[in-house]
Formats: structure tokens, C-alpha cells, sequence
């Protein structure tokens, strides 16, 4: 049971250590600050609720855009290529070894039908 919960802890902090890079190129901004300039059909919008949206911080958008660029290969690797590999192994591994369950299960049954 400790191993689980030594596991349980290690994947928890990783993951939060790997999403910090979200926390470093997004920011929350009021829409008023990105919609004010938007008419829509020529009619201004009413900006009057409280209205959130997410926006890249302008740190990320430096030099070309690498750091913003450097957080989505990041997370691409670790949230979705590393899983998907993972994936892909235990089913590989799985199915190889469901052909040997089902083989030894069929030598079992030929020598019961051989002893008849």
C-alpha cells in the first residue's frame, strides 16, 4: 500500500511541476480588455458582465514566440506522446500475453482429451 501511495505522490508532483509552464505563458483577462475594439453587425457589444477569457502573456510571445512554443512541446511530449507509447506497449503486452494464456490453456485441454 505505500508503494501506491509513493507512486500516487510522485506522479501528482510531476504533473504539477510540468504544468507550471501553463501557469508562466497563459493569463486570465477580463474579455473587456480583448473585445473593447469588436462591433458586432455594427452594433457595440455590451461589455458590462464580468466575463473572463484565457490570453497569452506577452512573456511568451517574445522572441519569436519560444517560450510559447517550448510549453506546447512539452506538454505534447509529456501529456500525450508518453501516455499514448504507454498505452500502446501494455496493450502490445497484453495481447502477447492472452496468445500464451490461450496456448497453454489448449495444451491442457488436448492432454485431458488425450488421457479419455
Amino acid at each position: 500500500m505505500n508503494t501506491f501511495r509513493s507512486i500516487f505522490c510522485l506522479t501528482l508532483l510531476f504533473v504539477m511541476l510540468i504544468s507550471i509552464s501553463n501557469l508562466a505563458v497563459h493569463d486570465i483577462v477580463p474579455t473587456k480588455e480583448i473585445f473593447a475594439h469588436i462591433q458586432l453587425n455594427g452594433t457595440e457589444m455590451n461589455l458590462d458582465d464580468d466575463l473572463y477569457t484565457v490570453s497569452l502573456r506577452s512573456l511568451a510571445l517574445d522572441n519569436d514566440c519560444v517560450i510559447f512554443k517550448s510549453q506546447l512541446w512539452l506538454t505534447g511530449i509529456f501529456f500525450k506522446v508518453i501516455p499514448c507509447m504507454l498505452l500502446l506497449w501494455f496493450t502490445v503486452a497484453l495481447m502477447i500475453k492472452l496468445y500464451e494464456m490461450s496456448r497453454k490453456r489448449r495444451l491442457l485441454r488436448r492432454d485431458v482429451y488425450d488421457r479419455d
